[in-house]
């Protein structure tokens, strides 16, 4: 029985693992959330998009986000900003 239940939690700490993940905060759009400076911003943003935290990347002026569901992370391969494909 111990067993069993170490496995279940075992388990559901891996899905929930798998579901969040890091990185930029997408916009409706399809465009990588912008920034100039400054945390407050994409920490709000990040948080209110189901993330733990956010900042502003000052390499990319955008906000990188720790630990948000799947759907709100930007990737370069499935960018569609600005209509591209």
């Amino acid at each position: 029985m111990k067993l069993l239940l170490l496995l279940t939690i075992s388990a559901s700490m891996l899905i929930e693992g798998l579901a969040n993940s890091d990185g930029y905060l997408k916009k409706k759009d399809g465009c990588r959330t912008e920034c100039v400076t400054g945390n407050d911003f994409c920490d709000k943003a990040c948080k209110s998009a189901g993330g733990s935290f956010g900042y502003c990347d000052t390499w990319t002026l955008s906000c990188w986000c720790k630990d948000l569901p799947d759907n709100k992370i930007w990737t370069k391969e499935k960018n569609i900003c600005a209509g591209k494909k």
